[in-house]
């Protein structure tokens, strides 16, 4: 009930706690109507502050001036009504209303310029500096494009003063002048506090991170791009004002080739489609955004994909295109004919005119549904063929390509295959583009005859999709595509290639199911009369690799190198492995194939590894390495390289390892044409090893890559490992929101069943759980809690042996609550934390969530606080007791201190002094029975447990006191290393002797 002016005041609080929105702008509304019952200018002062920031922040300026007008009313009427805070508030707010009006095209400019000749009289009356005025000529000249530059220097040659912008937000506003003049580093320069984190406001470091987008990828510091996008999109999506930031998003998912990530970020803003009338300039940015996305869209072929369709319909890309570009020019022509000016249209053109600043997509990390597939676009088929093409050292060009008669590239695709030159994948594509759906026997693809029958080409068509199943994991897929090539190549007369393709089906097989070697047999047993040489090794390949994918599915050795338990199967599996792998080298040989000899012994390296013998894998690869070396085949090196960083990597020889795989990604972007080299395996080999050696920014460039690449190649699981592990190195490096971000996109931006993300079982909840945390970091106490309560209710029905995980969960649920202000729930989820703890003791966890819960209580404004709080500090003596007492694994130096120090913080808080220092005492004590002297896990809480006792004795006037203790402690921090607790501490120092200071001088007498 709003019937005193007491509960309107509460009322006020508690909305000011709330996030800006529709539904705090109700309530704002609501509390306004409410302090006009009552003759308290003050009181309804206060009311109208809070509904103009509700509105300001909430898309609703155009009805900022008219609030802001009873205010003026008011403050010409009663200005005895405003305090200090609400007499700073008004001046700070007249720039709020210059910018709604000016963001209003059914406003005449000569409102603007009135208002803005309003704020300088009022300024100037009440002695006050200029320069936010300057800056707000500025915007009306940005705008307007009339005397932008010379406005430009009238502000930003002024000093700052007390109602200027916040500084950061001035940094923003010039970077974005000079993004428009193309002076894309002085703007980065500008927004660098923000984007460094030194520099926050309510907008920031949000608003300034979508701004630094653009300039990013123009200067190709595409790492930082990254940053600011993971970043500052989160931010920006929780609020309700910034639809222009999520248009420079949108923006820059155009430019960076993440098309996919535009749309889910346009799925998860389709309400603001319906946000024009309140803010239409911050709409008309948002619609920019748009326009850019699905154009671009429309060029790669995706106008019929589904897109977030605005209220009141199911949309495509084409659609969504159309409209946003005719509410988007409607939008600007108004702005245009308020002004006078074309700057609104010129400046929309040029945002649309801009073009992909990546050669290929930016990878974010992220875990993105790629596009549905099309028809490829002629160009980028041309030039992924080109690429392939001038690997294989063909000499061809993207134009000779385009130019070339179909016949002739087919000749070129053969020879390539029979010279032992790399996979040309891209000349394939192109064959494919140009014989079009009908395949080779459609009379509208005519065709050399010397080129052979129909069923051929369509033979090598399927063969070649087969490849390309094989690659993303799609082995049903595969095999079918295999059984077609083999029944086309039999038509066609070729029965080598044929027995090739049977063989390659045959060693292909799903998880779980035996190799067909009956099969095998036969094919091998055929292949002696009906075979070609080539195709003869290759079937040979064929049986030594099923051989090696049964070794290696063996169980492995422990790391360590002892063997692994032998099975029943495993020497019959070896043996047949040794034997085939053999087979393979001799004919091989025989042939005169060295790169399918270099082959075997990759197999062999593979299998002494998994088997405990990394030192005679290693000499293996040493030979395979030689032989491509000395044929002449460097473009298979890369993968020989690979494996020896794995092993490396596995025999703890991270330098080695490092380098190793650095040298096969070189060596593989030289030969592009290889197309079994597997480049996202490689990135997350290397991004382990970096990690694993203390390199963690190097370590998330290219877990970044990988992860993008096993999504591309159709592999959850590694995609998922890599996330993990790179949200993990982000946390402990302080990029927490790119770490959320990275978790978010794994665990919840799902389409179903089939896109879970690749996580299974307790690596999904250790996934939910490091989410959890880093939201709590961020401050996002709500959600944070939210995930908290649900992980601990999915984990409750773990085994036995592993409840401890959920009594961890349960009691980190707990805290959460409090901390999203959620007290009841928090209690309740409290006695569950506690059961859980007595059924599965987790000590360290159920002492540390009551010392917290007993924090935020007692710093709480409730009636019962300190009494709570200090039975809650009781309860957590009594734990620790008990699992001491019980011999349970539990840091019991350390809880105690913690007891000690939370009840003498609380009890000095609430004025009772010497129990609260008795208390510190206690807790100093208990650190000092820590790891030792000059630890710095015993320094750090025992240097704070010094400064608080330190301070209650100086409120106690026993100043030698506090400093000695001080000065006793600055020593051991030293030692131990803590040169911030130094500083503290003698900050603390500096306090106490001012007060020392202060006590002694004589009382001076009123006369006096």
């Amino acid at each position: 009930m709003l019937d005193t002016r007491d509960a309107v005041l509460d009322a006020l609080r508690a909305n000011d706690a709330e996030p800006y929105g529709r539904a705090r702008t109700v309530v704002a509304e609501e509390l306004a109507a409410a302090a006009e019952q009552f003759d308290d200018d003050e009181l309804l002062v206060l009311a109208l502050l809070d509904l103009m920031e509700a509105y300001e922040y909430d898309t609703e300026t155009r009805k900022v001036p008219v609030v802001f007008a009873r205010i003026l009313k008011l403050w010409d009427a009663s200005p005895g009504a405003f305090g200090d805070w609400a007499r700073q508030q008004v001046f700070w707010r007249f720039k709020w209303v210059a910018s709604a009006l000016l963001g209003l095209p059914e406003v005449p400019l000569e409102s603007s310029h009135g208002w803005l000749a309003e704020m300088r009289r009022r300024y100037q009356e009440a002695g006050l500096d200029l320069q936010p005025y300057y800056a707000r000529r500025f915007h009306l000249a940005d705008h307007t494009g009339i005397g932008r530059e010379e406005a430009f220097e009238l502000w930003a040659a002024r000093p700052r003063a007390r109602y200027s912008d916040c500084e950061v937000c001035e940094h923003r506003h010039k970077a974005e002048y000079f993004v428009l003049r193309g002076e894309d580093e002085r703007a980065v320069e500008a927004l660098r506090p923000a984007l460094d984190g030194r520099s926050t406001c309510s907008i920031e470091p949000y608003s300034s991170q979508g701004t630094a987008l653009l300039p990013l990828l123009r200067l190709g510091r595409l790492e930082e791009a990254r940053t600011a996008h993971l970043s500052g999109y989160r931010a920006a999506r929780r609020s309700a004002s910034a639809n222009g930031q999520i248009g420079l998003h949108l923006e820059f998912c155009a430019l960076s080739g993440n098309e996919p990530r535009g749309l889910e970020i346009l799925a998860e803003n389709r309400e603001r489609f319906a946000g024009a009338a309140g803010d239409p300039r911050s709409y008309h940015g948002l619609l920019a955004g748009v326009q850019q996305l699905t154009a671009r869209l429309l060029e790669l072929g995706h106008g019929d994909a589904p897109a977030a369709d605005p209220p009141g319909g199911s949309w495509t890309v084409r659609g969504l295109h159309e409209w946003a570009e005719r509410e988007g020019q409607a939008i600007a022509e108004r702005f245009d004919a308020r002004n006078g000016t074309t700057a609104c249209s010129d400046q929309r053109r040029a945002r649309l005119a801009r073009r992909p600043l990546t050669d290929r997509p930016l990878a974010l990390g992220l875990r993105v549904a790629l596009l549905p597939a099309t028809v490829p676009a002629p160009e980028p088929a041309v030039a992924n063929a080109a690429e392939s093409a001038q690997a294989a050292g063909t000499g061809m060009t993207g134009q000779d390509l385009s130019k070339q008669d179909l016949s002739e590239l087919i000749r070129r695709a053969r020879a390539l295959r029979l010279d032992g030159l790399p996979d040309t994948d891209g000349l394939w594509r192109e064959i494919a583009r140009r014989i079009g759906p009908g395949g080779p026997a459609d009379p509208a693809t005519p065709l050399d005859p010397d080129l052979g029958p129909p069923e051929l080409l369509s033979a090598e068509l399927a063969e070649r999709r087969a490849f390309e199943h094989g690659d993303r994991g799609r082995t049903t897929e595969a095999r079918a595509e295999l059984a077609v090539a083999a029944d086309l190549y039999a038509r066609a007369g070729v029965p080598g290639r044929a027995l090739l393709a049977r063989a390659r089906r045959a060693g292909r097989r799903e998880d779980g199911e035996s190799i067909d070697w009956a099969e095998l047999d036969e094919v091998l047993d055929r292949a002696a009369g009906e075979a070609e040489p080539l195709e003869q090794v290759l079937i040979r390949q064929c049986r030594a690799f099923a051989a090696y994918r049964e070794a290696t599915e063996l169980p492995a050795a422990e790391p360590a190198g002892e063997s692994a338990p032998a099975g029943e199967q495993e020497p019959e599996v070896l043996a047949r492995f040794e034997r085939e792998n053999a087979a393979l080298l001799a004919e091989a040989r025989r042939a005169g194939r060295p790169h399918c000899e270099a082959t075997a012994y990759e197999y062999a390296a593979l299998v002494l590894l998994r088997h405990g013998d990394p030192e005679r894998a290693e000499a293996e690869l040493a030979h395979a390495e030689r032989i491509l070396t000395d044929c002449g085949h460097p473009w298979r090196l890369p993968r020989v390289l690979l494996l020896r960083a794995e092993i490396r990597m596995r025999s703890n020889r991270l330098p080695e390892a490092v380098e190793t795989a650095r040298e096969a990604l070189a060596l593989a972007a030289v030969h592009p044409g290889e197309r079994d080299f597997p480049h996202a395996s490689a990135h997350s080999l290397l991004g382990f090893a970096l990690a694993s050696s203390g390199r963690p920014a190097e370590a998330a460039q290219h877990l970044t890559a990988a992860a993008d690449g096993f999504d591309r190649d159709g592999v959850p699981a590694e995609a998922a490992r890599s996330r993990c592990l790179l949200a993990t190195l982000l946390r402990d490096t302080g990029r927490t929101a790119e770490a959320v971000s990275i978790l978010e996109s794994l665990l919840h931006i799902e389409s179903g069943p089939a896109q879970r993300g690749g996580l299974e079982g307790r690596q999904r909840a250790q996934a939910r759980l490091d989410l959890a945390r880093g939201l709590t970091e961020l401050g996002e106490h709500r959600d944070a809690a939210e995930e908290f309560v649900s992980l601990a209710a999915a984990i409750a029905d773990w085994p036995e042996d592993e409840q401890g995980v959920h009594t961890m969960v349960a009691c980190e649920a707990a805290v959460a609550l409090l901390r999203a202000g959620r007290p009841e729930e928090a209690a309740t989820a409290r006695e569950h934390a506690l059961t859980a703890h007595r059924r599965a003791p987790r000590a360290d966890h159920a002492v540390a969530m009551l010392h917290e819960s007993a924090s935020r209580i007692g710093r709480s404004e409730a009636e019962d606080a300190l009494p709570e709080a200090l039975a809650l500090l009781d309860r957590a003596d009594s734990v620790l007791a008990d699992a001491v007492g019980a011999g349970l694994p539990v840091q019991a130096w350390f809880q105690s201190g913690q007891s000690g120090y939370r009840r003498g913080r609380l009890l000095a808080d609430a004025e009772r002094y010497q129990e609260g220092l008795a208390e510190l005492e206690r807790a100093i004590a208990a650190y000092e029975s820590g790891p030792g002297p000059d630890d710095p896990e015993t320094e750090a809480p025992r240097a704070e447990a010094v400064r608080i006792a330190a301070l209650v004795e100086g409120r106690l006037s026993r100043f030698t006191e506090a400093r000695r203790r001080i000065a006793e402690t600055v020593p051991r921090c030293r030692r131990a290393g803590l040169d911030q607790a130094v500083q503290v501490l003698g900050d603390t120092d500096a306090r106490l002797a001012e007060g020392e200071r202060e006590s002694r001088r004589p009382e001076q007498s009123p006369e006096g």
